[in-house]
């Protein structure tokens, strides 16, 4: 009511002047002004962008989890090697292929980090918070589409070995602590769980079906030939530098 009755005398409008407003001028844009500013500073690489060196220390530790989970290195020297001669290896031994497969990996990690980023935000059917889908694994489901979109799977490779490689890698793994592998959601592949999808993808393409007898150089064709035509065609923003 106070409000609703206020009290209130006429008053004769006196002279009005036109007050120009004066235009600002607007800055200049600048990275070192913007949001990302702090990432210069606590950013991992220490800089705007991702740096080779900061993908580098990334990936070493992908590389290094992805090599021991499943046995996965002893299953690429059985892969380079005639079964007669299993017995004879020493599993302890460093193997040379085992160390081509890690650079071929790496010579074509912006291709596979672009990759796995895409696929882990296309289909995310899990939440990491409510309200907030995780894009931070991939699911089944988008693994599956990797897989098709890439035109791995074929008469010859059918969709039911792609599902058997993803059953294995998200097997519980004896080998691997806690501590090790803390990012992992179970049921989803992390960034060192696709890694070790890709070298069982590029066994089950081209060495299973005697293309090539090489898993490094499988590894790399897989690249080549499959993944970066087909996601350039298909999905371009995959290949992006973000």
């Amino acid at each position: 009511d106070v409000r609703r009755n206020r009290f209130f005398v006429p008053e004769a409008l006196g002279r009005v002047e036109r007050i120009k407003a004066r235009r600002r001028k607007k800055a200049r844009w600048k990275l070192e002004t913007s949001c990302w500013a702090e990432r210069k500073a606590s950013g991992n690489s220490k800089d705007f962008f991702e740096t080779s060196d900061a993908l580098r220390r990334m990936f070493d530790v992908d590389w290094g989890i992805a090599a021991k989970a499943h046995e996965l290195s002893w299953y690429i020297v059985k892969c380079q090697n005639d079964p007669s001669t299993w017995r004879e290896l020493n599993r302890e031994s460093a193997f040379g292929e085992v160390d081509e497969v890690r650079d071929a990996l790496w010579q074509h990690h912006r291709l596979l980090y672009g990759a796995y980023d895409y696929y882990a935000a296309l289909y995310s059917d899990n939440e990491s918070a409510p309200g907030e889908p995780d894009v931070f694994n991939i699911s089944f489901h988008s693994f599956m589409n990797f897989c098709e979109h890439n035109q791995m799977v074929s008469k010859r490779v059918p969709p039911g070995e792609f599902e058997t490689i993803w059953a294995i890698v998200n097997a519980k793994d004896k080998a691997l602590t806690a501590e090790e592998d803390q990012f992992n959601k179970g049921s989803y592949l992390n960034r060192q769980e696709f890694l070790q999808t890709l070298v069982r993808c590029a066994i089950a393409v081209y060495v299973k079906r005697g293309t090539i007898g090489d898993v490094s150089d499988s590894v790399n064709q897989l690249c080549i030939a499959n993944l970066l035509p087909c996601m350039q065609q298909r999905c371009p923003s995959a290949l992006q530098n973000s």
